[in-house]
């Protein structure tokens, strides 16, 4: 993924599965400079800084 796509799910109405390593995480906010994405580990709730293009969008996507 990269961080223009990163920034769109985060301002987005829709909640829009994304995976890091296969584990889903919660978009907070791009590094735009540096290209990180700050995420939240859905699974244990850990906010780490990861590099955008190693996340990935999945088909699943729901209303909130």
């Amino acid at each position: 993924m990269d961080k223009k796509r990163a920034k769109q799910i985060i301002e987005t109405d829709k909640q829009i599965e994304v995976l890091y390593n296969n584990f889903p995480v919660w978009l907070k906010k791009v590094e735009e400079k540096k290209g990180l994405v700050e995420v939240e580990d859905m699974i244990n709730d850990k906010t780490i800084k990861v590099p955008a293009k190693e996340l990935k969008e999945t088909d699943l996507e729901f209303e909130m």
